[in-house]
Parts: structure tokens; C-alpha cells; sequence
């Protein structure tokens, strides 16, 4: 694929989330409240489908995995889980 759709796919996917879910630790935190991150993911992280030209799409979606995964840890003594 072009560098140009890898970047869309991973700005939507990876970054768009990142930052989405940035802003709504720092609510959540700033509000002294308890809270649940959802992160919506799709099993191509999973279960990599054997479709050339598709691979950037499971790893985007291996990252969503991992960012969730990450956030669980760093959150941890908070009032805000992750899923």
C-alpha cells in the first residue's frame, strides 16, 4: 500500500483514539470522578485475515489492543478503568 494510506489508517485508528482518550482521562481526572474507557476494537488485530495489502489494518488494530493494555497500567490506583 501507499505511505499515504498507511498514515490515514493509523492517524484514524491509533492516533485518533490516543488523543480522544487523552482528553477524556484528563475529565475524568480533573472531575475527581470514576470512570470507563471503552475502546471499540475489531478482531483483524486478533485473528490476521490472509489478505494481501490488508496488514496495516490488523496492526492498527494490534496497537488499539496494546494502547488499551498500556492505559490499564498506568491507570492503575485511579478511579478510571480501561477495557
Amino acid at each position: 500500500g501507499r505511505l499515504e494510506d498507511w498514515k490515514t489508517v493509523f492517524d484514524v485508528n491509533v492516533l485518533g483514539l490516543c488523543l480522544t482518550t487523552r482528553e477524556g482521562v484528563k475529565m475524568m481526572k480533573e472531575g475527581g470522578r470514576e470512570g470507563l474507557i471503552i475502546h471499540v476494537n475489531s478482531l483483524a488485530g486478533e485473528r490476521i485475515p490472509a489478505v494481501p495489502g490488508f496488514s496495516v489494518y490488523p496492526a492498527s488494530k494490534r496497537a488499539v489492543t496494546a494502547l488499551a493494555q498500556s492505559l490499564r497500567h498506568e491507570l492503575v490506583g485511579s478511579k478510571i478503568r480501561v477495557t
